[in-house]
């Protein structure tokens, strides 16, 4: 004979209707505390109200065989959700490595990309230099011969001024050659 009062009672199954438990079901005597307005605190334990229902006739010790078969049970569950839980997880690996392929896709392209826009920038620059040396050596030829023109201008301008004088001299003798002379006395 067994005594009730030092045996440490797991599980019940539920013999009469009881708020929240379904009869014929087992529950763990961790299911059954009762618990503060909050949620948080334990008021009585599980094992004393498991112990209260036997006494009142609502709930017997489970059977070992029948404890077994819900523990079996609900270790199916446990592994049931794991393996979904393993699944879910794989199939996010699946789409991790399809999203990791298509962004190393992506990522190559760009680098592919990048290249090419920095050989038509070389291209580019390459061009805008040889544009630049040859502005400035037209710039350079420019003034070279702008003066080297000045120079010829200012010879013209100096000729001119040369011949204009040569000029106005030689008016100046004509007007004196074409003067009477007056004769000589004596």
């Amino acid at each position: 004979m067994t005594d009730q009062s030092t045996k440490t009672i797991e599980r019940v199954k539920i013999m009469s209707p009881i708020a929240g438990f379904i009869p014929g079901n087992i529950y763990h005597v961790d299911q059954l505390a009762t618990r503060d307005a909050m949620g948080e605190a334990i008021v009585t334990p599980g094992a004393e109200v498991a112990q209260a229902w036997i006494d009142d006739g609502v709930a017997v010790e489970a059977p070992s065989d029948e404890v077994a078969a819900a523990q079996i049970a609900d270790l199916q569950a446990q592994l049931d959700q794991a393996r979904n839980e393993r699944d879910g997880h794989v199939r996010t690996i699946d789409g991790l490595k399809t999203d990791l392929s298509a962004a190393k896709r992506d990522a190559r392209a760009a680098r592919d990309e990048a290249k090419d826009h920095k050989r038509i920038a070389d291209e580019v620059n390459e061009r805008v230099t040889a544009a630049h040396k040859k502005a400035d050596d037209a710039r350079a030829e420019a003034t070279r011969a702008r003066g080297e023109s000045d120079k010829a201008l200012a010879d013209r301008d100096a000729e001119i001024a040369d011949l204009k004088a040569q000029v106005e001299q030689l008016a100046a003798d004509l007007t004196a050659a074409r003067e009477p002379k007056p004769a000589a006395q004596g």
